[in-house]
């Protein structure tokens, strides 16, 4: 195991408050692939919001998703409580898949909890891996989907 023991440098540890530093790390490591896996071609990603808005033209939930590399990405995922149950996830997932394939995507990955489990099961959704215990007592879920 190497540590870094030079006095030059220092690791800064705060608080994320944007997208920023986010950006210049993908940069870092889009050099990297392009020269480690020069096949492989650097992602020209594109992010989107879906907004689920009531009559009241109140925002109730929606998504975050991302399209790369054939795949879309559903980054986050949430409907208010009180609209739950009512048809609207599976009409929001509809919507996710829809643009995921007017991006070109041809399959689609989640993540979930267990509670969220036969919900994503009962839309085409098939398990890919899974983590015990994330947290104690809990399964955390990989999902995906060939659209």
């Amino acid at each position: 195991m190497t540590t870094v023991t030079d006095p030059d440098y220092r690791f800064a540890v705060e608080v994320d408050e944007g997208d920023e530093f986010k950006r210049y790390l993908q940069g870092i490591l889009n050099k990297h692939h392009e020269t480690a896996y020069p096949l492989m071609e650097v992602p020209n990603s594109r992010r989107f919001m879906i907004r689920v808005i009531d009559e009241k033209d109140q925002v109730v939930g929606g998504a975050q998703m991302c399209a790369y590399w054939g795949w879309a990405d559903i980054s986050l995922l949430a409907l208010e409580q009180e609209v739950r149950g009512c048809g609207l996830g599976r009409q929001l997932m509809y919507a996710i898949e829809n643009k995921a394939q007017e991006e070109g995507c041809s399959r689609i990955r989640v993540e979930t909890f267990g509670n969220e489990l036969a919900f994503y099961q009962k839309m085409g959704y098939r398990i890919v891996g899974h983590l015990e215990d994330y947290p104690e007592g809990y399964n955390y879920y990989w999902l995906r989907k060939d659209l």
